[in-house]
């Protein structure tokens, strides 16, 4: 008998961060192995249809085909020599073995263990479970043992979660006019993480005599792939401006950014956007400012 186990400290690492963890091997007898390995792999995909609930989706990664990319595909050994570059190489060895020319290394029976650390590649996209795609990672453990062996170590993988890259913002402003009126607005930083809110400073100059009842800041997640578009409203906030009759507003709003909130990203097959939306409340007032947010991790 013969299994093996894989631990991670956490399920969860940040693209260029780091991953950290144990594999233990456990041995009844001995065994030929030829190395213990570590494979990372992910995969964006389009849905065919309604994506099914997360606990039912499969674990193991589709064949990369006209809907499914391949983000990853990296090996990492643990312990024995390094993987076969081709199937040729790993026919010769498996003869040269079975004719007595190379003997392979043997693990005896006994109990294992091979801490690791992965660092993640920067530009890897963030997981994402969405209407119209999806993007999973999975991390495999496992003993290389020759095929004509019947006595197998089973493979073990976990899926993990690829937070978004670390983003570094900056200003941004932009304005909406019509005729003499205009709206202007600006925030400080055009990058932030969920669970926190988007400042976001307006000036509005209305010396028509039409009259603006308030003002309408709304986030928008846009998910856009190959066959459909998904919007999706993150957050809203009103200013009344009913109760004064100013030609001048200024102030100040704090738009949430929900924890639920998925990464910007620009994938293959599809693309998570963010758009800040500002609007005075005014039946005469059509063209809204828009601005582009970048969601992810901050320094």
């Amino acid at each position: 008998m013969a299994f093996i186990r894989l631990e991670l400290e956490k399920k969860e690492a940040p693209a260029g961060g780091r991953l950290a963890g144990m594999v233990s091997l456990t041995l009844n007898e001995n065994l030929p192995v030829r190395g213990v390995r570590l494979r990372l792999y992910g995969y964006e995909q389009l849905l065919k249809k309604e994506p099914p609930p997360r606990m039912a989706r499969w674990l193991e990664p589709p064949k990369p085909g006209r809907n499914s990319k391949q983000i990853i595909c990296t090996e990492t050994t643990l312990t024995g020599r390094e993987p076969f570059k081709s199937k040729i190489e790993e026919i010769a060895d498996t003869w040269s073995f079975l004719l007595g020319r190379r003997p392979h290394p043997t693990l005896q029976a006994g109990e294992y263990s091979y801490p690791f650390i992965i660092h993640m590649p920067g530009n890897l996209l963030p997981t994402y479970f969405g209407q119209n795609c999806e993007v999973r990672y999975f991390i495999s453990a496992y003993a290389d043992v020759p095929r004509f062996f019947k006595k197998k170590v089973p493979v073990i993988s976990e899926e993990i979660i690829v937070l978004g890259a670390v983003l570094e913002g900056g200003e941004l402003r932009a304005q909406s006019a019509v005729e003499d009126s205009v709206l202007s607005v600006s925030i400080q930083n055009d990058a932030v993480q969920p669970d926190t809110t988007l400042n976001l400073r307006y000036e509005i100059q209305n010396p028509s005599s039409r009259k603006i009842r308030g003002l309408e800041a709304v986030l928008i997640q846009k998910e856009t792939s190959r066959r459909k578009i998904f919007q999706r409203t993150l957050s809203s906030v009103l200013v009344d401006f009913s109760n004064t009759e100013q030609s001048f507003h200024e102030g100040e709003l704090q738009v949430p950014v929900p924890k639920d909130s998925a990464c910007s990203f620009e994938g293959f097959y599809s693309s998570i956007s963010h758009v800040l939306t500002v609007m005075p409340r005014a039946e005469w007032w059509q063209k809204p400012v828009e601005l582009i947010i970048n969601i992810g991790l901050m320094r």
